[in-house]
């Protein structure tokens, strides 16, 4: 008797990836990496057994998707990047194959954005923003032609809303605007339409009015970048949720114009504004350390100042259980560390964060 291995061991694949997805849950990160790995290498026997089978191919590029999830998690998005690749290619052929298929079409841009979330953990804003504009297009075709599905509409939203942020992230602040401002008619068009309409309902973990002071925030930081780039005490007189935001575009423009000592005492007046603050503290000093590590990543003559600085804030961060291992090593893969992290007092802290 031929035994169907498709049928029988495809339940095998999904419970795999259904413990993995609890194990991350759990933050369990290496009980969650080894079932999305025998995942994957299910979906991939499975693959194999069936060519041509869209199902197949399609929980082949999830599960090759959930393990690029989980390298990101741990911190390690060289790592993650060509499973994300090779998901993306996978969504694609059969996107190509089936075009009038609307899952296909937002696998394609659920991959894209995936690429994009690495490309900005690197520092990458140029090749993020292409991978998100490809998403919020794809997310825009599939809204025009389902305008009534309020799922597409909330994926065009978002593709908005991020494409924003990445633009942002790279100082092109009035590219930035238009799509906050793009997300917030989208936003304003659901709630007229009495989406979201029960007060327990989010958009990716954050409350409407959550979403709404963000899309708010990000409008006015982008008005104000460049005020804040030439005045301080603009910056230090902004609401506190504002400060440290509106002082990072501040210390990135001044360390690109080459003002690092005017980047360094802004620094600095941020840590003495964290100090004064009874709230917020491990966010805020791990907000501070980035910015001394920014600095010295444009001149690293005051390096050994600099990393002292970098560690007391991080260290402090730590105190208040908002810095870990797992998030201290997601911020080392960012270009502006590299100064900082090849320093043998931050390696040892580092390490003794580990531990």
């Amino acid at each position: 008797m031929k035994i169907d291995r498709t049928n029988s061991s495809r339940p095998v694949c999904d419970e795999r990836l259904r413990l993995g997805d609890t194990a991350l849950g759990l933050n369990d990160a290496s009980k969650a990496l080894d079932n999305y790995e025998k995942g994957l290498a299910i979906s991939q026997a499975l693959a194999n057994l069936v060519i041509g089978s869209s199902e197949a191919q399609r929980d082949l590029s999830i599960s090759t998707e959930k393990l690029g999830d989980i390298l990101m998690a741990l911190g390690r998005p060289s790592d993650a990047l060509p499973y994300y690749k090779t998901a993306l290619e996978i969504s694609e052929s059969l996107a190509v194959a089936d075009p009038n298929n609307t899952q296909a079409q937002s696998d394609v841009g659920y991959g894209h954005l995936k690429l994009g979330g690495v490309m900005s953990m690197q520092a990458q804003f140029d090749e993020a923003t292409k991978h998100y504009r490809r998403a919020l297009d794809l997310r825009l075709i599939l809204a025009s032609k389902n305008p009534e599905n309020a799922g597409v509409k909330t994926e065009a939203y978002r593709g908005h809303f991020l494409l924003g942020e990445s633009m942002f992230s790279d100082a092109k602040f009035d590219d930035a605007l238009v799509q906050f401002k793009s997300a917030q008619g989208v936003l304003s068009e659901m709630l007229g339409k009495g989406w979201y309409s029960d007060p327990e309902a989010k958009i990716e973990s954050y409350s409407i009015e959550e979403n709404k002071q963000q899309l708010n925030d990000y409008v006015w930081l982008c008005e104000n970048a460049t005020k804040a780039t030439g005045d301080l005490e603009f910056v230090m007189s902004q609401e506190p949720r504002l400060v440290p935001r509106i002082m990072q575009l501040r210390i990135q423009s001044l360390s690109k114009s080459a003002k690092i000592e005017e980047a360094f005492s802004s620094a600095d007046r941020f840590t003495a504004w964290v100090k004064e603050r009874p709230g917020d503290q491990g966010e805020n000093h791990y907000q501070a350390g980035c910015f001394y590590a920014l600095c010295v990543a444009m001149d690293n003559s005051n390096l050994e100042k600099c990393v002292g600085s970098v560690i007391d804030n991080f260290e402090k961060a730590k105190e208040a259980k908002y810095l870990d291992a797992s998030k201290l090593n997601l911020l080392q893969q960012n270009p502006s560390l590299i100064s900082v992290r090849s320093h043998p007092k931050f390696a040892s802290f580092a390490m003794s964060l580990g531990n």
